[in-house]
């Protein structure tokens, strides 16, 4: 989910209680459903992770290099695989809306159709055409930010030699490791001893996670 910050305010700051609610429940333009996580919850959870995670690059640097390129390489593999077949649908698809247009325009010069009815028509297939050409571009971004992983992976590493105190977690370090932390609703709706799915991703990580922010953001 997209979380989004909202606060509890009782009579004195002392009872003040900093939440993360569902973006999407917020926007009304998902069927998510009403829940949030506590801010401190959250923090605590992913600081933790963050310590392991970056003691175990800064102790067992070739071991965590070993292993991440070692995802990430499958990972660009499968990803080629898959995105090959979609980039030649959509590079045709796009060939074919450029011979369908200029179809259009010498119906309209020769009279065939109505320069009004040209325009409306050209028009849809001209926002098509941008669509997918929007979609082309995340995919030439996808595959170029996973050529650039394992230099990612050489970053990571070094910066986790350098924050080696983390006394608790803040926006800089954030910025610095993690490219993305997903919440999921409990199992158990309303449950108090049932936890919240926690997802962190990485900055080294380039996986579906991103491909998707990435083409819901061409959506919109």
């Amino acid at each position: 989910m997209r979380l989004e910050a909202l606060s509890s305010q009782g009579e004195n700051d002392e009872t003040r209680t900093e939440n993360f609610m569902c973006g999407g429940y917020q926007s009304r333009k998902t069927d998510f459903t009403s829940h949030y996580i506590r801010e401190s919850v959250l923090d605590k959870i992913v600081l933790e992770n963050l310590k392991e995670t970056t003691a175990y690059a800064r102790e067992n640097a070739d071991e965590f290099y070993e292993m991440a390129a070692r995802n990430g390489r499958a990972e660009a593999r499968k990803y080629s695989e898959s995105s090959e077949w979609e980039r030649k649908q959509i590079e045709t698809r796009i060939a074919q809306i450029d011979n369908t247009i200029r179809c259009l325009y010498e119906d309209r010069v020769v009279g065939r159709i109505t320069p009004e009815r040209y325009d409306r028509l050209a028009a849809g297939y001209e926002s098509e055409q941008n669509k997918l050409r929007e979609k082309l571009a995340v995919l030439e971004r996808k595959t170029a930010e996973l050529d650039l992983q394992e230099q990612y992976i050489r970053k990571f590493i070094e910066q986790a030699r350098e924050y080696i105190e983390m006394p608790r977690l803040t926006a800089e370090m954030l910025r610095v490791f993690i490219r993305r932390i997903e919440v999921f609703e409990k199992p158990e709706k309303y449950s108090r001893t049932c936890g919240n799915t926690i997802i962190i991703h990485y900055s080294f990580e380039c996986g579906e996670a991103f491909l998707a922010e990435e083409l819901g953001k061409s959506a919109e």
